[in-house]
């Protein structure tokens, strides 16, 4: 981070910090933005649990930027815009610079990273390939940690002739979102999955919300200790419901944040 950067973030963000604070970063999934969580009542039963709305962080020509005012508290979240088509290692770019401007804000400050769908796989890429975040502990929701074959469908799709006549269709997706497929396919040797998977993770505190009924991930794959590098040591809750997320996700957050917090 340039030393530019570092003072006006450190200006624009000024605030007392001499206690110790739960920074929450709410990581989006597949074709959605750091606003989903706001639009799905997630941010609703986080501040009626105490937490404060930290705001949108965007990236632009200057850098991170944040869509509100700081607000001074102990627990305060955050939510973030990526380029939810792009590949996993892309998007981890945004991520790491999102979380080098929180962490001028939040120096001492434990970081709790929340990824729903492919957000969650992004955000345990994040805490492998740069270990220095310092992430504290890491909530997924509906994750594909052992792959989803919708993705193995879409790359399928992708590669094929179909793919051409996608943009006639206004579904150009598929194609910005191929190397996206090809990232959340079942592990192998020949991509991300099957690398991210036998890495050993950094020391923090795992949980696995897991969507009993999705239509996309199937619930197994949604668990963490199904990992081979992270077997026993993620916690594990279900929920009902399908893939997107609903109110009912906040108060599930809410609630893992209330217990690991004592």
């Amino acid at each position: 981070m340039s030393r530019k950067l570092f003072i006006s973030l450190a200006m624009l963000f000024a605030m007392p910090l001499n206690v110790m604070a739960d920074v929450l970063i709410m990581v989006p999934g597949y074709l959605s933005n750091g606003h989903t969580w706001r639009a799905h009542g997630i941010t609703h039963s986080l501040v009626a649990n105490g937490w404060t709305d930290g705001g949108n962080f965007v990236l632009g020509p200057k850098g991170p930027q944040l869509d509100v005012p700081a607000a001074a508290s102990d627990k305060r979240f955050y939510t973030v815009e990526l380029p939810s088509e792009a590949p996993l290692p892309l998007q981890a770019q945004y991520l790491n610079t999102y979380l080098d401007a929180i962490r001028v804000i939040h120096p001492d400050d434990d970081l709790i990273l929340a990824g729903h769908s492919a957000g969650g796989v992004l955000a345990r890429y994040v805490m492998v390939t740069r270990p220095s975040n310092n992430v504290d502990t890491l909530i997924t929701i509906a994750s594909p940690h052992s792959g989803s074959d919708a993705a193995e469908v879409g790359q399928a799709i992708a590669n094929s002739p179909v793919s051409w006549f996608a943009p006639m269709f206004g579904a150009n997706t598929i194609n910005r979102s191929r190397g996206l497929y090809h990232d959340l396919g079942r592990p192998d040797g020949n991509n991300l999955l099957g690398w991210l998977n036998t890495r050993q993770h950094p020391q923090a505190r795992y949980v696995s919300i897991v969507r009993s009924g999705d239509e996309w991930v199937d619930a197994r794959s949604q668990d963490m200790n199904m990992v081979p590098a992270l077997r026993g040591r993620s916690s594990a809750r279900v929920t009902q419901g399908k893939h997107e997320l609903h109110p009912a996700d906040g108060v599930v957050l809410a609630s893992v944040l209330a217990e690991l917090s004592k």
